[in-house]
């Protein structure tokens, strides 16, 4: 999950790797395999999780967004200790 250079969206990638096949030619190993419209779909799960996770860490005051020190000015949710869950 990360944040575009602008700020203004978020996207999803998931894990691959490269390798070499037996003919020398350069290839990428995803772990996550699928068709597009597959794919897509799981991107926006994990995007709403996400970002469900960021509005209850905000709401019980785990969460801090900071703008400052980065070059594209776009927020980033920041974790801090000592958060409980509400009982």
């Amino acid at each position: 999950m990360w944040h575009n250079k602008r700020g203004d969206g978020e996207n999803v990638t998931f894990p691959a790797r490269p390798y070499v096949n037996g003919n020398g030619d350069r290839r990428t190993l995803s772990f996550i395999q699928g068709d597009s419209a597959s794919l897509s779909q799981l991107r926006s799960i994990v995007l709403g999780a996400y970002r469900h996770a960021i509005n209850a860490a905000t709401d019980m005051g785990c969460l801090t967004v900071i703008t400052r020190g980065r070059a594209s000015g776009a927020p980033r949710p920041l974790f801090h200790g000592g958060c409980r869950a509400r009982t």
